[in-house]
């Protein structure tokens, strides 16, 4: 699993990373963690994601948009949203 976040960019947000992700099963050997990168690099990073899965709790907007983008099949979980005062599904 790729995982990419500012918070990646030092060992300790790694480690601390790792931490949570074997709480809940994942083995640190299955994870490749990244942090900041130039604009071209994060781009080009997705050559090597085969799904994207679309962001939570952020909203996803722009990783997910550029995900679409380059190309890159995204998963999201149907849900509602909060717009104009209203709930809509």
């Amino acid at each position: 699993m790729r995982v990419q976040n500012a918070e990646l960019s030092t060992e300790a947000g790694r480690a601390a990373f790792r931490q949570r992700a074997a709480r809940a099963g994942i083995a640190p050997s299955r994870l490749d963690l990244h942090g900041v990168e130039s604009r071209s690099q994060y781009l080009q990073q997705y050559a090597e994601v085969d799904i994207l899965l679309d962001s939570f709790p952020f909203p996803g907007g722009t990783t997910t948009c550029e995900g679409l983008w380059m190309g890159v099949p995204t998963v999201t979980l149907q849900g509602s949203i909060w717009l104009d005062g209203k709930v809509h599904a």
